[in-house]
């Protein structure tokens, strides 16, 4: 029932009330609930416990369901932080991070140096509120012959920035290696780029002749 609830379209909306009328849904799903039970005039200290667990497990979902929109929202506003930065002002992030051992921003850096010096190119459009899915699906479109050093970072920056796995020196490294790749290739221009694409063996060979490739 409550799921029912939670799928009428006047629940996606993405407004201030949204919560409200959240809560408002639930409520009036939990008293409807509370009036067949006890209204009915024979509860047992059985059908009590029952309704309690009820009461509980809606009580979860909806924290679940809540707490899953705030997630969202938050990485939205991380992904788009900072659009319209110049490569530059990434790389010296980048670095002051390495330098204080804060691995996971030092990552978040390289990956955000990568699409800036992408956008430089023309070759994707840094847009506020875009998903790292999105841009790797244009830059992938746009410079074949990286696609698998684009995917490679996204996934790793997705890995460590909202799967909370462990990152280190090396690992960030490495992702620097693959996005120093990326960026070559993007500064010698669409055509390079177009006319290297389905080359596999090409790009690896040049991946692996810099400061390392990123993770698989």
């Amino acid at each position: 029932m409550v799921e029912e609830v939670l799928a009428r379209p006047e629940y996606r909306e993405n407004e201030p009330a949204f919560l409200q009328r959240l809560l408002s849904a639930v409520s009036e799903t939990v008293g409807r609930l509370l009036e067949s039970i006890l209204g009915a005039g024979t509860t047992s200290p059985l059908g009590l416990v029952a309704l309690l667990l009820l009461v509980a497990a809606i009580t979860v979902l909806v924290l679940r369901f809540v707490s899953g929109i705030r997630r969202g929202a938050a990485r939205d506003a991380e992904l788009s932080g900072g659009t319209g930065r110049s490569p530059r002002d990434w790389e010296a992030e980048a670095e002051d991070h390495e330098r204080a051992g804060r691995w996971r921003d030092a990552l978040r850096c390289r990956y955000r140096l990568m699409l800036a010096s992408l956008a430089a190119q023309g070759l994707v459009d840094e847009v506020p509120g875009r998903t790292s899915g999105e841009y790797v699906a244009e830059a992938g479109a746009n410079l074949p012959r990286a696609r698998a050093e684009l995917g490679a970072v996204t996934a790793a920056f997705e890995q460590v920035w909202y799967g909370d796995q462990p990152v280190d020196g090396r690992r960030v490294q490495e992702v620097a290696g693959t996005v120093g790749y990326v960026v070559a290739v993007a500064r010698g221009g669409r055509h390079l780029a177009l006319a290297g694409s389905g080359a596999a063996g090409d790009t690896t060979a040049a991946a692996g002749s810099g400061a390392g490739r990123g993770p698989a």
